[in-house]
């Protein structure tokens, strides 16, 4: 195994001890039957690792392989992860119309971080991914809030 491949080993290991097992329980089924298609695992694992979608969309991207293991092909996963409408938001100026309407909505928070209580960041974040519907990705949604706060 190259060095390349041991941080998405370490990923497929992840999911396969906590996410898998979970999911296992809740559909009383052993681990290796639970998502026949290996290669639809593996991608599914993939765009966890890149944080293409998170933690949310890997359980509902991979209960549906779970609960469809018939009509899943890998090569059908890309239309399928954008039917389950999963992948989370990166870019930065579609995650600022959030960051934005966050700050302007908390005043609270906001001058609770300007006066050295940075811990408040993390209630901002979970503002943000509440209204990008969980779909923005939380840690640019800190960087982008950390650098708006910071800026005024």
């Amino acid at each position: 195994m190259s060095n390349s491949s041991i941080p998405i080993a370490n990923t497929l290991a992840n999911v396969l001890t906590s996410t898998l097992i979970n999911l296992g329980e809740k559909y009383k089924m052993e681990i290796s039957t639970l998502i026949p298609n290996k290669k639809a695992l593996i991608y599914a694992v993939n765009l966890y690792y890149k944080k293409e979608i998170n933690n949310t969309g890997l359980v509902k991207l991979l209960e549906f392989l779970i609960e469809n293991p018939e009509t899943v092909e890998s090569s059908e996963m890309p239309k399928i992860v954008e039917g389950l409408e999963i992948l989370q938001i990166s870019n930065d100026q579609e995650l600022l119309v959030y960051v934005r309407e966050v700050i302007e909505n908390s005043p609270t928070q906001v001058n609770q971080y300007k006066s050295g209580k940075i811990q408040v960041i993390g209630y901002l974040v979970g503002q943000c991914m509440k209204k990008s519907g969980g779909k923005g990705n939380p840690e640019k949604f800190k960087s982008l809030l950390a650098e708006a706060l910071d800026k005024d």
